[in-house]
């Protein structure tokens, strides 16, 4: 329960005792700067469900989401060779974008880009490329990471993306 993998129940509802809080959901580990696994993120399997997409593990001593970019302990090198850092919204385009062969990529996992990541990302790059989703959560998404890089120091660009596509979508259709 204290590292969120499991959740109480509610003594007075049909679940009184705990329960897997990731249940039905395909899991990823979010891992420390190291490679050590210290929370995960689960992403709804059954596709109308009325539960949230995404849920992440909460907050514990271990992990705070504010500081951990998904992916960072495996692209990190490739973000300072490259001076500039892929920055896209979930799990799931994090590993395309990186299969497809941009090594230096990361995700902020959904909107929740901070000024702790920017600091983290200018320790590493010079540049930074974010690749959000093209809807409104997106733009809304980028215009905040927008105002947090600015006094950075760090060149950003956005990356123009069809209507209604995301990185993970856009390879699937057209390739790397």
């Amino acid at each position: 329960i204290d590292a969120g993998i499991m959740a109480a129940g509610d003594p007075e509802s049909d679940r009184p005792g705990t329960y897997p809080r990731f249940r039905h959901r395909l899991m990823f580990p979010i891992r420390n700067d190291n490679g050590e696994v210290i929370a995960f993120s689960g992403r709804l399997l059954e596709a109308n469900a009325k539960a949230a997409k995404y849920l992440n593990s909460p907050e514990t001593p271990l992990f705070t989401k504010s500081r951990v970019l998904f992916g960072f302990d495996r692209s990190k090198r490739p973000i300072s060779k490259a001076g500039q850092a892929l920055i896209v919204e979930g799990q799931i385009d994090m590993i395309m974008v990186f299969e497809a062969g941009f090594e230096n990529v990361v995700a902020s996992q959904g909107t929740a880009f901070t000024e702790l990541h920017a600091k983290l990302l200018k320790r590493h790059a010079d540049e930074v490329l974010l690749c959000f989703d093209s809807d409104n959560a997106g733009f809304k998404a980028a215009e905040k990471a927008l105002q947090i890089l600015a006094p950075t120091g760090l060149k950003v660009k956005v990356a123009a993306i069809p209507a209604g596509e995301d990185p993970d979508s856009l390879i699937r259709k057209k390739g790397k």
